[in-house]
């Protein structure tokens, strides 16, 4: 069984339910608990501020440079495999895992074969304001993103910054319901691309493709690949 590497912290709540379920998919398959190296990012709470307000700019190099150490440490730790449950910042962590002989689990290629089973043409994005641009670029399927209003995206960059703060993120159903309805008629689906937002309970009446979810999935397979 693989070890794998988890870069957390980048959002507390959202490390712990992506390392909890991963580990419990991995016994249920194979009934060995696997090994799991964490390295925790740590930023101060300026930083997060200025991130889910759309400053990102400001701030990417301290957020560089907390990805460079925790990569350091991973490897360190002779892992097989990185995962981080933050996907605005896959860029960063990519630019810095090119030079290092592991491999990256990212969730894209897995949603984009969501999207092309249920033949979606329209999606609604749910997550950062740096995320639409990444998944138009990463995900090559004939589909259109589509992201929020621009109210309801500052209410969304608002939940993701109370997450991250320690919110409780039972709180903000509501609002993501109403989010989602603000979309045009036309939107067949929502892509949860922010972990924070994954963990507020959703309505059923909706379709979403979850990228925690969909990397959850990934980094279990990469785990249990080589178990007989």
């Amino acid at each position: 069984m693989k070890r794998i590497g988890i870069v957390g912290g980048l959002g507390p709540q959202a490390t712990a339910r992506f390392y909890d379920t991963v580990t419990r998919l991995a016994v249920d398959s194979t009934g060995i608990r696997p090994s799991v190296v964490m390295a925790s990012v740590s930023l101060d709470r300026a930083c997060e501020r200025r991130y889910v307000g759309g400053f990102f700019d400001e701030i990417r190099s301290k957020y560089s440079i907390a990805i460079r150490e925790a990569l350091d440490v991973l490897v360190a730790a002779d892992v097989s495999g990185i995962a981080m449950p933050c996907f605005s910042l896959c860029p960063l962590l990519e630019e810095e895992i090119r030079s290092r002989s592991v491999h990256l689990i990212h969730p894209f290629e897995s949603a984009q074969k969501v999207i092309a089973k249920q033949s979606i043409r329209t999606i609604g994005v749910l997550g950062t304001p740096y995320i639409k641009p990444l998944l138009d670029e990463r995900i090559h399927s004939a589909v259109e993103f589509v992201a929020p209003a621009e109210h309801y995206q500052g209410l969304i960059n608002k939940a993701i910054g109370d997450i991250l703060a320690g919110s409780d993120a039972k709180g903000y159903s509501a609002l993501l319901r109403e989010t989602c309805d603000s979309f045009d008629p036309g939107v067949e689906a929502f892509m949860v691309a922010c972990s924070e937002i994954s963990l507020i309970p959703r309505h059923s009446h909706s379709v979403y493709v979850d990228l925690l979810e969909e990397l959850i999935q990934e980094t279990v397979a990469f785990i249990i690949e080589d178990v007989g």
